[in-house]
């Protein structure tokens, strides 16, 4: 499955720096390739909003970052959805296994590779264990 381009858009608390929302745009190519007459930049489109498609209570905080954590890995329709959605919405949503489900939960709660292999229960070497 091919991925369209995107771009994200984090919006920020100017006195906190902490993050308020997260926006996907993307274009999607087959409609863009199709088109005639129109701007590059008229098919840009809002492929997700975190505080609106995953109903977030306000804003992307580390506490609502957690509960969508685990609503995906609680909901193999929801891990679905959001792989469908990190793939700017290509195709449909497609089945997904119990595995990809908490490896999508493991993803959302950290990016640090070690703390993502501990969620998963994968072994590892080194001094991080």
């Amino acid at each position: 499955m091919y991925k369209n381009p995107s771009y994200a858009l984090i919006e920020v608390d100017e006195e906190t720096m902490l993050p308020l929302n997260y926006q996907m745009w993307a274009l999607d190519i087959q409609k863009a390739n199709a088109a005639e007459n129109t701007t590059t930049s008229d098919k840009w489109e809002l492929v997700l909003d975190y505080v609106k498609d995953y109903k977030l209570d306000g804003y992307v905080t580390p506490n609502e970052m957690h509960k969508l954590a685990v609503k995906v890995g609680e909901s193999r329709s929801m891990a679905s959805l959001f792989r469908w959605q990190m793939a700017r919405n290509v195709g449909v949503p497609t089945d997904i296994t119990i595995k990809e489900t908490k490896q999508m939960s493991c993803m959302l709660q950290t990016s640090e590779v070690h703390e993502q292999d501990n969620c998963n229960g994968v072994p590892h070497g080194g001094n991080f264990g």
